[in-house]
């Protein structure tokens, strides 16, 4: 079962791996982008734990905008997640984070959202699907979405995800080899072949964080888009905090933003 949880978890991130921006237009016809996740996979994986109802089709709207600090509060012994500008603190998930200039971080709950996109066809609601990974102690703190123009239909992003220790045993390193096996077996069942990397540690603010990269070539019809000569790159990483692991995968297209992502992983800061 927990090799399924890891295989779900990075599965479920193919499905937001091409993030399309929906323009709508204001009083003075400029335009404003608002993140749409779309689908790069032709089907959807079956997550830990089944649905006990019967899903709708229709996914619940995603917010467009949010105000982007939040204060920092505590209740009980629950820290409300600080977001300034492109800055995400959480006291209570142990790490701190810098995301590229160019991005906007959404909080949890809008977060929870865009992750819904890809599993209405398995959940009834959003609550439905939230309570089933709390039952296995999942969590998404934040996504993360380039504000810079798409590239063919698509923009970069980050997804960040945490899962307890006990649910994801063994080494960083074995983590995310699992990761990329089952992101390399989905990505072939939808008819592309990626390029792996192996996983490998790196000391960021005294701390080990596993780090792997993948890229697929897409050329044609794809998904129901047209996309020519296009590459798309991931990095995967993954490091401890207290009794969390912290998953995360970026998704981006050019050599640039491979750079800034880079960038962000030296920001991290594990407090725990």
């Amino acid at each position: 079962m927990r090799k399924k949880i890891v295989a779900v978890m990075m599965c479920m991130i193919l499905g937001l791996s091409v993030i399309s921006c929906g323009k709508k237009e204001d009083g003075n016809g400029d335009e404003e982008l608002t993140p749409t996740p779309t689908s790069i996979e032709t089907g959807t994986p079956t997550p830990i734990p089944e649905p006990t109802s019967t899903p709708e089709t229709t996914p619940t709207p995603v917010p467009g905008e949010q105000d982007q600090t939040t204060e920092d509060q505590t209740t009980g012994d629950q820290t409300t997640p600080i977001i300034d500008g492109t800055k995400y603190h959480n006291e209570t998930y142990g790490f701190e984070i810098t995301v590229p200039d160019d991005y906007v971080i959404y909080d949890e709950e809008t977060s929870m959202n865009i992750i819904y996109q890809s599993m209405a066809a398995l959940y009834q609601s959003v609550d439905e699907m939230i309570a089933a990974f709390d039952s296995v102690g999942i969590k998404y703190p934040f996504v993360s979405v380039t504000s810079k123009p798409v590239e063919q239909n698509a923009s970069a992003n980050i997804i960040v995800q945490l899962c307890p220790s006990s649910v994801l045993p063994g080494t960083l390193e074995d983590i995310i080899k699992q990761s990329l096996d089952s992101s390399s077996q989905q990505y072939i069942s939808i008819g592309v072949t990626p390029t792996m990397g192996e996983p490998k540690l790196v000391s960021v603010d005294g701390k080990d964080i596993c780090v792997a990269d993948s890229s697929v070539y897409i050329d044609g019809d794809f998904a129901g888009t047209t996309y020519k000569d296009f590459t798309l790159y991931q990095k995967y990483l993954g490091f401890d905090s207290g009794s969390n692991r912290i998953i995360m995968n970026c998704t981006y297209y050019n050599e640039e933003e491979g750079k800034a992502i880079d960038e962000m992983i030296n920001s991290i800061h594990i407090l725990k």
